[in-house]
């Protein structure tokens, strides 16, 4: 790779992660007054996902697990696929 495409490379995300910061540091100043918005906001700069998403994913892993249970058969036609 070519000095010029790293020097590129560097300030391109360096502006990407400028932008994303202010984004999210924005998004935490608007909420200050309201505590589960800003709660909301500190959750997705951090990537965690909601009670609600993980409540969801609960459930969806219960529906499929319940329709095709996992077994040590199933696991390993599952990788030979």
């Amino acid at each position: 790779m070519s000095v010029e495409y790293r020097k590129a490379c560097r300030a391109a995300n360096k502006a990407i992660m400028e932008s994303r910061s202010t984004f999210y540091s924005a998004r935490i100043q608007e909420a200050n007054t309201d505590v589960r918005r800003r709660w909301t906001a500190v959750r997705d700069v951090q990537r965690r996902p909601t009670r609600q998403l993980q409540l969801q994913l609960y459930f969806l892993l219960k529906t499929v697990t319940s329709v095709m249970p996992i077994t040590s058969s199933t696991s390993s036609k599952i990788r030979s696929k």
